[in-house]
């Protein structure tokens, strides 16, 4: 089963962001694309997981913005999973979901990535 290959929409170093007083660690590019995702609940006696496609609106080297077709409580701890396209080898970014809320494509969510230092 094959993937689209992601794309970068604007290639422009600084897109400006909307709220002048926003302070961000990272500039965001603009993606179109999906990756997979494995979410596992807030409460960590839950053990359940889920997998799950995020539609990608946007990324940056601290986090993501895309849409989810079923909601996602902030806080869930989350797993994206960019394939491999090409040479190019495919890679993991772990983080959590910090906001979730209704849009026309389902919802829209903001995942923080977190550093994973090796054991």
């Amino acid at each position: 089963m094959s993937q689209a290959a992601l794309k970068l929409v604007r290639p422009e170093p600084n897109d400006p962001d909307v709220l002048r007083f926003e302070r961000r660690d990272s500039n965001r590019r603009v993606m179109a694309g999906k990756v997979t995702s494995l979410q596992s609940g807030s409460d960590p006696t839950d053990h359940a997981n889920r997998i799950g496609t995020i539609q990608l609106l946007n990324i940056s080297n601290t986090g993501l913005g895309g849409f989810v077709q079923e909601p996602v409580e902030p806080g869930t701890q989350i797993v994206v999973y960019f394939t491999p396209h090409g040479p190019e080898q495919g890679f993991n970014r772990y983080g959590h979901v910090v906001r979730c809320k209704p849009a026309k494509q389902g919802h829209q969510i903001g995942v923080q990535f977190v550093s994973k230092t090796a054991a």
